[in-house]
């Protein structure tokens, strides 16, 4: 039986992860556990000398090590499996004003392009509509995933 799951905390987990962080979802239990790889190193090695090691950080190595062989835990979507410039891109596709929507699209061409990008939504008080589609599409891959794991889900915490 699957724990009903915050969509919140999973769409915090989403964003959190980068190439060094991963997010993982133990669907039983309902807990997330995101840990970064330059903290641990490599946390299955076992000349790692856990004994020496502060409390907070072997409890952490143990954690990862817990996560990396169960079959229990699912691995979040990654930032490679998210893609963030075709969201980027589909949002640029999605402004109503042709010379604008021009523009972003031109500069999210090439190396800079998420730098250059939130200059020009700065540039054009587009700040907040931007976050408010980031956060729409992190909330819909969370959706699908969750949907796809067959775990269920709530939007708010209850209370």
């Amino acid at each position: 039986m699957s724990a009903i799951v915050s969509l919140p905390e999973v769409v915090d987990a989403l964003q959190s992860q980068s190439d060094l962080v991963s997010a993982h979802l133990n669907p039983r239990t309902g807990e997330i556990f995101t840990w970064a790889e330059f903290e641990i190193m490599d946390p299955e090695e076992e000349s790692l000398d856990l004994e020496s090691m502060a409390d907070w950080l072997r409890a952490d190595v143990l954690k990862v090590r817990e996560v990396l062989q169960s079959d229990e835990w699912l691995q979040l979507p990654s930032q490679h499996e998210i893609h963030e410039y075709r969201m980027m891109e589909n949002f640029c596709e999605s402004v109503p004003d042709p010379e604008r929507r021009n523009l972003l699209l031109l500069t999210i061409q090439g190396k800079g392009a998420f730098g250059r990008f939130k200059a020009a939504i700065q540039r054009m008080n587009l700040q907040d509509e931007w976050y408010r589609y980031h956060d729409r599409e992190y909330e819909r891959i969370a959706e699908d995933w969750l949907n796809f794991h067959g775990i269920p889900f709530h939007r708010n915490p209850p209370g």
